[in-house]
């Protein structure tokens, strides 16, 4: 067995024991601690493996899906804004970015990072995610001028 994160670097990950991973069974242990819901030791087993391959797209998607997972809203669409950026013709990135935009409490940053989303694919979720940001807008208006 391999201890990851720690696989590359030796060391403790902030003070908690590594997660043992089994040699070649790296993908398939990370899909099952995500089933496990076990979101913070995913989050730093790919947090480490960014560290080798900052572009990496599985690891930068799986990392900002866990984060949003723990309700890391502001984190989350740090990571969607960087995959949005790698990847800008991936509508689905663009889309997510929105939706932790608006979770995190960024509702001008979300209305704007949907507005910029054009596909007939997602057109229901764009349309769903638009209402929401109107409806909080109209309540928070007064708030959000000053």
């Amino acid at each position: 067995m391999t201890a990851l994160p720690t696989a590359f670097g030796g060391g403790t990950m902030g003070g908690r024991p590594p997660v043992k991973v089994k040699e070649g069974d790296f993908t398939s242990s990370v899909y099952s601690l995500i089933t496990e819901q076990k979101y913070e030791d995913v989050k730093l087993i790919l947090q480490n493996q960014l560290d080798y391959f900052p572009d990496s797209r599985a690891a930068l998607s799986l990392l900002a899906y866990c984060q949003y997972m723990l309700q890391e809203f502001s984190n989350s669409s740090v990571t969607y804004a960087r995959l949005v950026k790698l990847y800008p013709d991936e509508k689905k990135y663009k889309i997510y970015y929105a939706q932790s935009l608006y979770k995190a409490g960024l509702y001008p940053e979300a209305i704007k990072a949907t507005t910029g989303i054009e596909s007939v694919e997602h057109t229901q979720r764009v349309c769903s995610l638009l209402r929401h940001l109107s409806c909080v807008s109209e309540q928070h208006l007064p708030f959000l001028l000053s």
